[in-house]
């Protein structure tokens, strides 16, 4: 196909669209997305009301005046990338416009997917405003002053994810309640490659994984389905794993400010093809942690 000023530009913009709706976004499944075309955002972490009380039908009924207690503050960062291709560079290569621009649009979601598993992967050593990180074993209690538990220790196995499950059920709001959010929506068991095989196996296998003995040989696979198995080589240690349910619940968002543009301009100097795209985004963590359970395995590297 021979280009002109009138189809390069068209070209260009369209193959840079092709290339960002069909590269892998998965990242997207375990972050609440904001689009709001505003300088900031602010997320209240708004305790949620107690258990409702009893009432006798006649007397004034209880107020709860819910407490903005913890906040987290989106501020966003651009991001921006220009190649020039020359004139002749186009002519002796028909395909340089198309293959330029759908790498450019790869290295936007390259770009998104880092943002939001880099934030996943630092759920340890990330701390929120109450003081405590992401994923704690210690330094967050609820009302009734028992410490809110989402992080296990154990490398991960059959059992230890069966344990992780449990724990997820069984951690409460700051109130208090009991708030299990396994039922409410899809889990994603998002692992490093070196923990693919394992994770695919847990879920995947019809037979229980753990030690085979006489009592538990042949016995049926009941986490079968449980979670859907992702897999990021941003998880730069080799034996963490995270437990995440899927939005509105997940603690992870993901805004972005300013939509990736893509323009193709020629200037009219030199006649080279300027490609440039922009976009603005942040990834962050909500201020309380429900809807995480992390594995930081103790002596793991």
């Amino acid at each position: 196909m021979a280009f002109s000023t009138s189809n390069i530009k068209a070209t260009a913009v369209q193959t840079f669209m092709e290339g960002l709706l069909t590269d892998n976004n998965d990242w997207a499944q375990i972050c609440n997305l904001m689009n709001q075309d505003v300088a900031s955002i602010r997320l209240a972490g708004i305790k949620a009301s107690p258990n409702i009380g009893t009432w006798d039908g006649t007397s004034s009924i209880t107020t709860d005046t819910p407490s903005e207690d913890l906040t987290t503050t989106l501020t966003y960062q651009a991001y921006a990338q220009q190649c020039r291709l020359s004139k002749f560079d186009i002519k002796d290569n028909p395909e340089l416009v198309s293959m330029v621009s759908n790498k450019m649009a790869r290295s936007v979601n390259s770009t998104m997917r880092n943002l939001a598993y880099s934030r996943l992967a630092g759920a340890f050593s990330t701390q929120l405003s109450d003081g405590a990180d992401v994923c704690a074993t210690a330094g967050r209690t609820d009302s009734a002053g028992d410490t809110r538990v989402n992080q296990v220790t154990d490398a991960l196995t059959q059992s230890s994810f069966e344990d992780a499950i449990e724990a997820l059920r069984k951690f409460k709001t700051a109130n208090a309640q009991s708030n299990d959010v396994v039922d409410l929506g899809r889990l994603f068991l998002v692992v490093p490659p070196e923990l693919e095989v394992m994770a695919r196996q847990i879920v995947g296998s019809d037979f229980h994984g753990g030690a085979h003995t006489a009592e538990t040989f042949n016995r049926t696979n009941t986490m079968q389905g449980r979670a859907t198995v992702l897999v990021s080589n941003q998880l730069v240690d080799s034996n963490d794993y995270f437990l995440v349910s899927e939005p509105p619940i997940s603690p992870l968002v993901f805004w972005t400010r300013s939509a990736p543009e893509y323009t193709a301009v020629i200037d009219q100097d030199n006649q080279y093809l300027k490609l440039t795209t922009i976009f603005a985004a942040v990834a962050n963590w909500r201020p309380d942690p429900t809807g995480i359970m992390g594995g930081a395995v103790t002596g793991g590297g």
